[in-house]
């Protein structure tokens, strides 16, 4: 959706984290800071002096601190013309890592002048909980649940079974059906709350979920190695074992 928009406008850059609890690599503001510095670098040749210049200064390999990497991260925010950044899994954080987060990314957005009203937009996503509610309430709030976008992940389901089925064969078996299977799981989820532009809208990471497994089953090698994956007792049933199966062949790296 909200890269949709971004790619129909010339300059835009978009960016994305997305939040694990379980990864020490993905935990709290200085790295969400760390990734989206780094994605911004290939796109904007101008601020790499500037961050080059500071790394210097620090002394260090890696940015060392949160309080250094939310003011290059500023920097390097403002010096784009227009931004659109998402931040999915809030809720995989501590209250504290969620609290920081989004409180800085409100009070940076609120305090650019009217004249750049607009050049940076987020957009948080979080299942919905006590905490979200609370944290989040002076947002705008968009909820979506399975039956929003239960049409949606279905069609894309079926383009995966299509993919499938043309690597190893018909899929007809109710047991096989990738769009049945996958797209029941996906749904099956507990909706998640998330919020943009400041904008909070709410659904279940059904997407990335789905993703995860139908790459998951299409990047195995044999038609019985897809059988074993597809089998009612292995096929994952959440965000964390989709995750986890895709990081073990590779292909959750960029989430």
């Amino acid at each position: 959706m909200i890269f949709a928009e971004a790619s129909k406008v010339p300059d835009a850059v978009s960016l994305c984290f997305y939040c694990k609890h379980t990864d020490e690599q993905r935990n709290g503001c200085l790295a969400v800071a760390r990734s989206l510095i780094s994605q911004v670098l290939p796109k904007n040749d101008a601020i790499l002096n500037y961050l080059y210049e500071e790394a210097s200064k620090s002394g260090e390999a890696c940015l060392p601190t949160a309080t250094l990497a939310k003011t290059l991260l500023e920097v390097v925010l403002k010096s784009c013309k227009l931004v659109y950044i998402v931040l999915d899994g809030l809720d995989e954080y501590s209250r504290e890592d969620r609290k920081e987060v989004t409180s800085w990314f409100q009070q940076l957005i609120s305090g650019l002048p009217k004249k750049d009203y607009g050049a940076i937009r987020c957009l948080f996503i979080s299942q919905e909980d006590g905490y979200a509610r609370k944290d989040l309430s002076m947002l705008s709030t968009i909820k979506i649940t399975h039956t929003d976008n239960g049409a949606d992940i279905k069609r894309f389901c079926e383009h995966w079974h299509r993919q499938i089925e043309a690597k190893f064969g018909p899929l007809l078996t109710r047991q096989h059906h990738v769009t049945n299977i996958v797209s029941a799981r996906a749904q099956g989820m507990a909706p998640r709350y998330f919020s943009a532009r400041l904008v909070l809208i709410t659904r279940a990471g059904m997407f990335l979920f789905a993703k995860l497994v139908t790459w998951n089953l299409h990047e195995q090698v044999s038609r019985a190695d897809f059988e074993k994956e597809i089998d009612e007792e292995r096929l994952p049933d959440n965000i964390d074992k989709a995750y986890v199966r895709g990081r073990m062949r590779n292909i959750a790296d960029g989430f």
